[in-house]
């Protein structure tokens, strides 16, 4: 949407259409930098979330190396140990 309408083309530009003009491209800026300290502040939580959030259960696994995989499911699973 433009800051003013295109049937104001005649050439006279009066104290009120300046003055509407000039708020609306301030309002303009100000909603831009509004939603860019949004978008900065979600990056920021983001960011700590990841940084800092550890979960209660983290249980270290090890990889058991085995022989032979198995894939036929009618033969029961051997077991090395």
């Amino acid at each position: 949407m433009s800051e003013w309408r295109s049937d104001e083309n005649d050439g006279v530009t009066t104290q009120e259409e300046a003055k509407n003009r000039i708020l609306a491209r301030r309002n303009l800026r100000w909603l831009m930098t509004v939603i860019g300290m949004m978008m900065l502040a979600v990056l920021v939580m983001v960011y700590l979330f990841l940084k800092y959030y550890h979960r209660r259960f983290q249980p270290q696994l090890t990889w058991l190396v085995v022989p032979e995989v198995i894939v036929d499911f009618n033969r029961p699973a051997k077991v090395n140990r």
